[in-house]
């Protein structure tokens, strides 16, 4: 079984699925219309996809938890994501945390971006490079909600090292797979999505790894040096733990 962790509502969900074999995406919105792509296609097709809750801007974050019950009580959302860079907040911001405490309450998932990318804006708003490391705001939000599940796109990104380093030592934070092909040449030195996979599987183990889309293709974890069993984990069995599929 292969789960793809990180996937943006839209057609290309659906093309991805069937070029690539993925059993089952994780849908990540970001903005309100995405936000409704995601639930439409959940609806349509429940066995494929599945849905996380997008939270507004930071200016937005004092009614997060108020509209996410809303939306629980019609849709079958399964986590929150976060796109710092261009909400301009980061997520240990102390307004979200009655929405922490929902999400505990549901087993809901949190899943934030981390890593400077080249987008110049997005819906109108600056993508700022000052909200780019998550990281930290992650190692609060672990340390203040150990039952709560947080996952780290990207491995980290550009905070690679970063990351592992606060994936080993909370047992509920989780790194995923995606955008490597981007980040890997940028890092200093320059270096390939397989070895960012092997050094996060040393660091904070391949059991906190989960496989992620956005270009980077199953055939990156196969192409790695851990064994088969590290690989199917990856690839499909720590996502079915997290989202408590059988």
């Amino acid at each position: 079984m292969v789960i793809n962790f990180h996937e943006h509502p839209g057609k290309w969900a659906e093309e991805h699925q069937r070029e690539f074999g993925f059993d089952l995406s994780v849908l990540l919105p970001v903005g309100e219309e995405n936000q409704r792509v995601a639930i439409e296609q959940v609806s349509a097709n429940p066995e494929r996809f599945v849905a996380f809750f997008w939270p507004g801007y930071a200016e937005q974050w004092d009614t997060a938890a108020d509209r996410l019950k809303c939306l629980l009580q019609q849709a079958p959302v399964r986590g929150v994501k976060f796109q710092p860079l261009l909400q301009h907040g980061f997520p240990d911001d102390r307004r979200l945390y009655r929405m922490y405490e929902l999400c505990c309450e549901h087993g809901l998932i949190v899943l934030t971006h981390c890593g400077i990318v080249g987008f110049r804006q997005e819906f109108g708003r600056p993508h700022l490079a000052r909200f780019a490391n998550t990281v930290p705001s992650v190692d609060q939000l672990a340390a203040d909600f150990p039952e709560l599940k947080i996952v780290i796109a990207h491995l980290g990104g550009n905070f690679i090292d970063q990351a592992c380093i606060v994936a080993a030592k909370h047992e509920n934070v989780y790194l995923d797979t995606s955008y490597l092909f981007w980040f890997a040449p940028r890092l200093l030195p320059p270096t390939t999505p397989q070895a960012m996979v092997e050094h996060a599987a040393a660091v904070a183990g391949a059991g906190r790894l989960v496989y992620g889309f956005e270009g980077v293709p199953p055939s990156v974890v196969r192409q790695t040096s851990l064994s088969w069993q590290e690989q199917e984990a990856i690839l499909g069995g720590n996502a079915a733990r997290l989202l408590g599929l059988k």
